[in-house]
Order: C-alpha cells, then sequence, then structure tokens
C-alpha cells in the first residue's frame, strides 16, 4: 500500500470520524461519504488532494488537506489531541 493512498473506511475509521470501521464502512456504503462528489465503496482507496464530504448525523464535513490526513497502513486511532481534522465544519 502506498503511504499516499488508504482506504477511505479505515481512514475515517484512524481519523476518528466514527468509531468504527463497520461505522465507517456503512456510512460509505448508505452514501453518506462521497469522494469528489461520487458515491464510493468502502475498500476505495482515498487519495491526497481528494475532497471529502462526510454526513455524520445532520452534520456535514468536507476537506482535502493531506497534511492532516492518516497515511499509509495505520491500524489504530490517532490519539485524539494529536489527530487534526481534515475537514471543516458545513453549516
Amino acid at each position: 500500500m502506498s503511504v499516499d493512498q488508504v482506504r477511505i473506511d479505515k481512514w475515517l475509521w484512524a481519523a476518528r470520524f466514527f468509531k468504527t470501521r463497520t461505522l465507517a464502512a456503512t456510512a460509505v456504503e448508505n452514501g453518506r461519504v462521497r469522494i469528489d462528489g461520487e458515491r464510493v465503496k468502502p475498500a476505495r482507496k482515498v487519495r491526497c488532494g481528494e475532497l471529502l464530504h462526510i454526513d455524520i448525523g445532520g452534520q456535514a464535513w468536507f476537506g482535502s488537506d493531506c497534511a492532516n490526513a492518516v497515511r499509509g497502513n495505520r491500524k489504530e486511532h490517532a490519539q485524539a489531541a494529536a489527530t487534526g481534522r481534515a475537514a471543516q465544519a458545513v453549516s
């Protein structure tokens, strides 16, 4: 796996948008997560520069900031204090 690519379900979980990968994968399958405006599958690789739109219970998030993205094949959550959201709140 490339350093600049990771599965969207793993990225959502590691970036702390969802508590479990199962919840992240379900959100992706239900169309609540889009990459560059397109519905995707949980195994889809997310890359630097792609625009993510994440709908979490009435609150929408979007972003494409690679500097704060989770990279590589990270298998555990980042610490909450060390995790910078790669997204901004949308009202």
